[in-house]
C-alpha cells in the first residue's frame, strides 16, 4: 500500500519535477527561435519594436504559467483529489510500478489540461 499522506519530500519533488520541465520547454522554445530567425536580414525599427513587445509579453507568460502550474499541483496535492487518484490507481493496476505509473500519468495530464489555455 503507498502511503497517502504527502510529506515535505514529495512536494518538493513534484516542485523540482515541474522546474525542470517548464526550463526545459523554455529552452527548446528559445532555441528553435533563435534558429529560425538567423538570416533573415535587418529589422525595421518597427518591427524590432513589435519584437520587443512579443518577447516581453511572452516571458511574463512563461512565468505566469510557472506560478499557475505550481499553484496547481499545490492544490491537487493537498486537497485530497491526489488521494482520489492514488486510489483509482491501486484499483486498476495491482503491481506497484503500474499504480505508480498510472498515478504520475494522471497528475502529468490534469496539469496539462489544467495549464493547456496558457499554451500559446
Amino acid at each position: 500500500m503507498i502511503s497517502r499522506t504527502v510529506t515535505p519530500y514529495t512536494f518538493l519533488a513534484g516542485i523540482l519535477f515541474l522546474a525542470v520541465v517548464t526550463v526545459s520547454t523554455g529552452m527548446a522554445i528559445a532555441q528553435d527561435n533563435a534558429s529560425s530567425e538567423a538570416g533573415w536580414g535587418e529589422m525595421t525599427a518597427e518591427r524590432r519594436a513589435e519584437a520587443v513587445e512579443y518577447s516581453n509579453t511572452k516571458n511574463i507568460l512563461y512565468f505566469v504559467e510557472f506560478i499557475f502550474g505550481a499553484l496547481v499541483w499545490i492544490a491537487l496535492l493537498f486537497t485530497g483529489f491526489s488521494s482520489r487518484i492514488l486510489a483509482w490507481a491501486e484499483r486498476v493496476g495491482k503491481k506497484r510500478f503500474f499504480v505508480l505509473l498510472l498515478y504520475v500519468l494522471a497528475l502529468i495530464g490534469i496539469i496539462q489540461l489544467a495549464s493547456l489555455p496558457l499554451e500559446y
